[in-house]
């Protein structure tokens, strides 16, 4: 999977402790939202956290398992990633 990240997302990436790898799954694997703005936001509900997917080794997943409870927002234009964090509330509509 080829993703483009800002260099905002790469500091935020690395303030918060999340990996690329975690990054890629949620994206691949979670729900989207559009953010009113003409962004995406991806992530991964709470119940779906947990299973385990095909495409990763499970010691992998097992260490990008705290990071799922985080949230990605790509641009919607050019698809590059413009930040990452965690959720701490349910996001509405």
């Amino acid at each position: 999977m080829n993703i483009n990240f800002t260099n905002h997302s790469k500091v935020r990436m690395q303030q918060r402790g999340i990996s690329k790898t975690a990054v890629e799954h949620i994206i691949k694997h979670g729900h989207c939202q559009f953010d009113g703005h003409g962004g995406k936001i991806y992530f991964i509900k709470r119940k779906d956290r947990k299973y385990q997917t095909s495409d990763l080794p499970k010691r992998k997943f097992e260490s990008i398992k705290k990071q799922l409870n985080g949230y990605v927002v790509l641009s919607g234009n050019s698809d590059a990633v413009l930040t990452v964090g965690h959720k701490f509330r349910r996001r509405k509509n």
